[in-house]
């Protein structure tokens, strides 16, 4: 799986150019922010596995 290493708000302003390279700390950030979201994806699967289980 690729991962896209930049935000759109990242990119240049002035045209339609995206930036090719990040920081270190961005990349960090970016990664940070994937987590938090795959964190968010479980919590809804587990939710909706406890919901499947209590309507037997």
């Amino acid at each position: 799986m690729e991962m896209q290493m930049y935000d759109y708000d990242e990119s240049c302003n002035c045209c339609d150019m995206e930036r090719s390279f990040i920081t270190k700390d961005e990349r960090i950030s970016v990664l940070n922010k994937y987590k938090e979201q795959l964190e968010k994806e479980i919590k809804g699967v587990e939710e909706e596995i406890k919901s499947i289980k209590s309507d037997k």
